[in-house]
């Protein structure tokens, strides 16, 4: 037995069964010709919608609307084409083409803010990076200093710093340069007048600091150590102006020469020389060693040396300039005892000066690095004078042949 029975379809817009044509949707939804014909259709499914005009959100069903993305500027569901920005916020087409546009990320905008000209978003203005100079939002070209971001309006009008090149509105004037102020802060300063170094500096080997330009060519120096001067420093009524350094260290009392003395024949004894003659030990001003210079006739120029070895018979003195620092009176002195020596020992009585004063280098700088004094011995090490010819003659004899050899090779060397 066969059962035969009807199928009955319902509009889903009327819930009426459908009694002739109908229209059937892929999502399974079924209107009849008359719901199909009348009802307003979904813009975006095309669909009728169900509930006419009143449930019509801006064209759409409410499926549609709910599924469409909306335009962040008129807060429209969109159909069709739309750009993305950055800040994921989406335009329409209309939004894109009504309103001004964000400088920065050239979104349509209705409320926006103006810097210099250009336009920027609520977004631009909170999230994009800011100039370290003027603190606005940079926009466009920008230049990077050591992780410091500069908008190219800075960089074309503000005056740079001459360290590390980067522009701002406020620079510290350092004799003719110009300094940042976080340049200012980390730059080494100049132990002579403290304030930060830019560019060249210089040093010394017998004493610590580093040194600008500006002092050491228009700074006076000290005239023992050679470094520049600060604001204070000690006067000698001899014209010499001495730096605190020196002076802690100065020989200035016989006392502290009698000191110096012992060390230096001590040092002396350790080279294995041996004077026979006393000598007479003074000090004395600069004013004062310059007349014995010229009195005596030396071979040697008045103003520049620091000590004098005399003898007349058996009677040997040395002068040693006053207020010289510890390191260079020992080295002085101890010239000036191999030079004492030598008159006693040498053979060859028109020994050349160069060979005589190479001697007493050699010497001095063998006690100088003795006592501790590598800075002053380093000192002898790099004249290229008559001095140091002579010096660096005595140095190789030494490394070849020993110090003994090497006494006796003084004596009689020509």
């Amino acid at each position: 037995m066969v059962s035969v029975g009807v199928i009955r379809v319902k509009c889903d817009a009327c819930k009426e069964i459908i009694k002739g044509k109908y229209i059937h949707f892929s999502d399974g939804s079924i209107f009849c010709n008359e719901c199909f014909h009348y009802l307003p259709k979904c813009i975006s499914c095309k669909k009728p919608i169900i509930g006419g005009e009143d449930s019509s959100i801006d064209g759409f069903c409410s499926i549609c609307y709910n599924r469409a993305p909306k335009c962040d500027i008129c807060e429209k569901a969109i159909i069709g084409s739309y750009t993305r920005f950055a800040d994921k916020s989406i335009s329409c087409d209309d939004c894109m083409k009504k309103y001004v546009k964000c400088d920065r990320c050239g979104k349509p905008v209705v409320r926006y803010t103006k810097i210099r000209g250009n336009i920027l978003c609520r977004h631009c203005l909170t999230h994009a990076t800011r100039c370290n100079v003027c603190s606005n939002p940079i926009i466009g070209t920008y230049w990077i200093f050591d992780k410091n971001y500069v908008c190219d309006y800075c960089y074309k009008i503000y005056e740079r710093c001459n360290m590390c090149g980067m522009p701002s509105q406020f620079l510290f004037t350092v004799h003719d340069k110009k300094l940042c102020y976080t340049c200012q802060e980390k730059a080494k300063r100049c132990s002579a007048c403290g304030l930060p170094i830019v560019g060249r500096y210089y040093s010394y080997k017998t004493k610590e600091g580093i040194f600008c330009e500006h002092c050491e060519h228009l700074a006076p120096h000290c005239d023992s150590c050679g470094r520049p001067l600060g604001i204070q420093y000690v006067d000698i009524s001899d014209g010499r102006k001495i730096c605190f350094e020196c002076q802690r260290s100065a020989v200035i009392t016989e006392e502290q020469l009698r000191e110096l003395i012992k060390t230096a024949n001590e040092g002396i004894s350790s080279l294995g020389l041996k004077i026979v003659n006393n000598i007479n030990y003074r000090l004395i001003s600069r004013n004062l060693l310059d007349k014995r210079i010229k009195e005596s006739g030396a071979d040697i120029a008045a103003g520049k040396n620091l000590g004098l070895f005399q003898r007349k018979d058996e009677k040997m003195n040395i002068y040693l300039q006053t207020h010289l620092p510890i390191q260079l009176a020992l080295g002085t002195i101890c010239h000036e005892i191999a030079h004492a020596w030598l008159s006693e020992n040498v053979i060859n009585k028109t020994q050349p000066l160069h060979l005589r004063e190479g001697f007493c280098e050699w010497v001095s700088y063998k006690i100088l690095q003795k006592f501790g004094y590598h800075g002053q011995a380093e000192l002898i090490l790099s004249r290229d004078d008559i001095y140091g010819l002579g010096f660096q003659k005595f140095l190789d004899y030494e490394k070849k042949n020993g110090i003994k050899a090497l006494l006796d090779w003084a004596k009689i060397a020509r």
